[in-house]
C-alpha cells in the first residue's frame, strides 16, 4: 500500500510539474493535442512495465510453497536469500538512470513560464480557492 501511495504522489507531482510545459512548448493552438500526446503514454507505460520489470526481477523458476517448506532451515534461508538478491541489480539500475535524469534536468534550461493574467503575488494558497483545480488533482493522484 505504501509502494501505491508513493507511485501515486510522484506521478501526480510530475505531471503537475510536466503538463504546462508541454502545453507551452509550441503553438498555442496545438497545446491540447501536445498535452494528450504527452498523456498518452501513461497508460502505455503502465502496462508495460510490470511486464518488462517482472522478466528482469522474477525468477524464472521458482519453487512451490510445498518444496520451501520441505528444505532445512539453512537451505530455505539461502533460497529466499538469492531470490531476494535477484531485485537489487534491477532497482539499483533504475535508481542511477533516474539519478541520471534528474541531473540532466538540474542542467537543463527550461522555459520560464508565466501568465501574464496573473499577479504575481498570488500563491499556493490562491489556487487551492478553484475548487476544480483541487478536485482535478485529487483525481490525477488516484489515476
Amino acid at each position: 500500500m505504501g509502494a501505491l501511495f508513493i507511485v501515486a504522489c510522484g506521478l501526480a507531482i510530475l505531471e503537475t510539474a510536466a503538463n504546462p510545459y508541454a502545453t507551452v512548448l509550441g503553438s498555442p493552438e496545438t497545446a491540447t493535442q501536445r498535452l494528450n500526446f504527452a498523456q498518452s503514454f501513461n497508460g502505455l507505460a503502465a502496462s508495460l512495465a510490470p511486464l518488462i520489470g517482472g522478466h528482469f526481477i522474477l525468477s524464472k523458476e521458482p519453487l512451490s510453497d510445498e518444496k520451501v517448506d520441505a528444505m532445512t532451515e539453512s537451505a530455505r534461508n539461502a533460497y529466499l536469500l538469492a531470490e531476494t538478491a535477484t531485485v537489487k541489480m534491477p532497482y539499483l539500475i533504475l535508481g542511477i538512470v533516474i539519478l541520471i535524469v534528474a541531473v540532466i534536468f538540474v542542467f537543463t534550461k527550461l522555459p520560464d513560464i508565466k501568465d501574464d493574467q496573473e499577479s504575481a503575488h498570488r500563491g499556493f494558497f490562491h489556487a487551492l480557492k478553484h475548487k476544480h483545480l483541487v478536485w482535478a488533482t485529487a483525481a490525477q493522484f488516484f489515476m
